[in-house]
């Protein structure tokens, strides 16, 4: 009996060992601690028949890992968020331009007088002038609104905001820009208080735009439009830098020379009259030049260092037989106007200088300046003006301080701007521009007129002209 026991007792030992071979499940008791098969209450089969779970703090620490890099790469990037926002505010910038500065807002309006502003009918979106107001505070700095506001520089600005109805003018619209190609723009720096954007245009090339932060988010510091646009063109001028008189800015001999024909004479007050008229011309001229930043010396011949010349011939009284009075040096020693003032002042020690031939007599001044465009260029190098003297009020040509000036003016390169040296829209734009330019009409009183950017261009005061002004010149 015992023999049969222990026979069994070992098959059943014999069949556990099998059955935890094959499942793998049972761990080794005495290396892990666990209690074995005989000391269980369960039966084995079930134990081994549960499915094996990962642990839990194992579980736990996957799904922390988890969410902390998740957490890291949702953080926004400022710079990031900032270029978002600077290429939306780049976009609408573009609109704004068209719309305001190119013109846009007028689009469907009928504008009867260019130069002034008028109101836009009620069916125009932006009739409401808070509507354009609003647009432009979610794009830009209050710098930069106002400088769209206050564009052009002269006439009347392109669009007014400062009523309940907004008001536009349709007199100026410059030249467009090339536009941004902002899907090429990059950030230059960034900061909390600043940042730039490099944008490219159509032509390739690059230019730096700034943005600062405000309460309502990033905003441009200035329109792409003024960052690029350059307001100025240089047209090539003929009459300009050329001759005796070439440009304002330096030091200009004025050579005074009287002469009596054989209708009229001067007498020493008559000389000294014109000599202070001369005198006060060209104060105007040095004090137009320095409004423009640009210097004029001059020095005047006085009565004993004034030319006198005397001739029994009747020298015209107009431009029409002009050449009588370069005849009359042709036949001297000295051949020419030019070699006659030189026999008698050092040239050399000058910039500039021109020649002032006076007539006392009634007449209507002109000038004969040295200019590429006319075939006799090199025989007026010794730019020139022959001015007839009158004390009558009421003669139209009478002799005034301005009629001096505005002759001296023709000889550094200036044109008229009345009459038929103008087209009818030149005419219309001086009129509204700058409405008392000396070279527009000469007046009794000089200080009642100035001098132009037209004419200060023309003279040489300014080196670049504003694009306003390029019709004035356009061939």
């Amino acid at each position: 009996m015992k023999k049969t026991v222990s026979i069994l007792i070992s098959a059943i030992l014999a069949a556990c060992l099998l059955l935890g071979a094959c499942s793998g499940s049972v761990p080794d008791a005495t290396q892990s601690g666990q209690t074995s098969p005989e000391e269980r209450s369960e039966p084995v089969s079930e134990e081994i028949s549960e499915p094996v779970s990962e642990p839990a703090s194992a579980q736990e620490s996957e799904e922390e890992s988890f969410e902390g890099s998740s957490e890291e790469s949702s953080e926004p990037d400022p710079s990031a968020l900032f270029f978002k926002e600077a290429t939306e505010l780049l976009a609408k910038d573009w609109y704004l331009t068209e719309l305001i500065i190119m013109g846009g807002i007028r689009v469907i309006e009928t504008i009867d007088d260019p130069f002034a502003l008028q109101p836009l009918s009620q069916d125009n979106p932006y009739h409401d002038s808070s509507v354009l107001k609003a647009e432009l505070e979610s794009v830009y700095t209050e710098e930069a609104i106002s400088e769209i506001l206050a564009y052009p520089m002269y006439g009347a600005p392109l669009v007014s905001i400062d009523g309940p109805v907004t008001r536009v003018s349709a007199h100026f619209c410059p030249a467009a820009e090339s536009p941004q190609v902002v899907p090429n723009a990059v950030i230059e720096s960034f900061s909390e208080l600043y940042a730039a954007v490099s944008v490219p245009d159509l032509n390739g090339e690059t230019h730096l735009i700034g943005f600062v932060p405000t309460e309502n988010g990033w905003r441009m510091e200035r329109s792409y439009f003024f960052s690029v646009h350059d307001q100025t063109i240089a047209p090539e001028l003929s009459a300009s830098n050329t001759g005796s008189a070439a440009s304002v800015p330096g030091k200009c001999l004025i050579i005074n020379l009287f002469i009596d024909d054989g209708e009229s004479s001067w007498t020493d007050g008559e000389i000294d009259t014109v000599l202070g008229l001369v005198d006060t011309a060209a104060s105007f001229i040095k004090s137009s030049s320095g409004s423009y930043g640009a210097g004029f010396e001059y020095e005047c011949t006085d009565r004993s260092a004034s030319l006198r010349l005397a001739t029994d011939e009747k020298l015209p009284s107009d431009m029409e037989n002009y050449v009588r009075f370069d005849l009359l040096f042709a036949g001297t020693v000295f051949g020419s106007l030019k070699n006659y003032a030189a026999s008698y002042f050092d040239l050399e020690k000058y910039d500039n200088y021109c020649v002032l031939i006076h007539l006392n007599k009634k007449g209507r001044s002109y000038s004969l300046r040295s200019d590429t465009a006319n075939f006799d260029r090199e025989f007026y190098s010794c730019e020139r003006a022959v001015t007839y003297y009158s004390a009558d009020a009421g003669y139209e040509y009478r002799s005034t301080a301005s009629l001096y000036a505005h002759e001296i003016l023709h000889l550094f390169g200036a044109n008229d701007l009345y009459g038929e040296s103008v087209t009818a829209e030149q005419a219309a734009a001086i009129a509204h521009y700058y409405p008392n330019d000396i070279m527009a009409g000469v007046s009794d009183d000089i200080e009642m007129l100035g001098v132009s950017a037209v004419t200060a261009y023309a003279a040489g005061m300014l080196s670049r002209l504003p694009e306003q002004f390029a019709m004035f010149f356009n061939d």
